[in-house]
């Protein structure tokens, strides 16, 4: 099964296309590189200053705009893997 990657631009362009493959593939190199091995979903943003700023506030009580914000689907502990992988 393949990994699903979600890719949502907060913007209109007609380059969106080109845009989500590109980080479709970046994404795609970046599992392969760090050995992940279980099939994923990732979900991508791409966003302005004001959207990431609204999200970082909403999610963090930090009211200013940032370059990256993640979240994971569940806390990992090292070392313990979840059952399901």
């Amino acid at each position: 099964m393949a990994n699903k990657i979600n890719i949502t631009l907060d913007c209109f362009t007609l380059r969106q296309p080109l845009i989500s493959m590109i980080i479709s593939k970046c994404v795609e190199a970046t599992l392969i590189a760090e050995g992940i091995e279980p099939t994923c979903e990732i979900n991508v943003l791409v966003t302005n200053d004001r959207g990431i700023r609204a999200i970082n506030n909403a999610s963090r009580n930090i009211d200013k705009a940032t370059d990256v914000l993640s979240f994971p689907m569940f806390q990992l502990e090292a070392g313990n893997p979840p059952q399901d992988w």
